[in-house]
């Protein structure tokens, strides 16, 4: 079975790539659909000795939630299983180690944007 990797950040695009796979999987496509949100590692300032890193990370996770809340919407509808992730970390390579560990395709769709935004 294939698995499918849907980077999440709240983007239209990102939406559009779910609603890909959603009607892929309901037109037979056998795959198990995960779908990753990345949050950027927070600044650490020297300034600021007293932070309190486990509120910062949850309110990454947090944030993480609500970005993906979306997706996991129109995942739910569709009556499709899934696997949501979320990871604090550079967002290229931690999107591509996850598609790695899990031995995932990452979106066509969410690829073909990333390159449309770099040019």
């Amino acid at each position: 079975m294939r698995s499918i990797l849907i980077p999440v950040d709240g983007s239209n695009q990102a939406l559009r790539a779910v609603r890909h796979a959603i009607g892929n999987v309901q037109e037979g496509l056998a795959a198990d659909i995960h779908i990753i949100n990345v949050q950027l590692p927070m600044i650490t300032l020297v300034e600021f000795p007293f932070q309190d890193y486990a509120l910062i990370e949850k309110a990454q996770q947090q944030q993480a939630e609500k970005v993906l809340k979306f997706a996991t919407k129109l995942l739910d509808a569709a009556e499709l299983s899934y696997t949501k992730h979320f990871e604090i970390g550079p967002v290229s390579k931690t999107i591509v180690d996850y598609a790695k560990q899990t031995n995932a395709t990452i979106s066509s769709w969410v690829r073909v944007e990333w390159e449309h935004s770099a040019i």
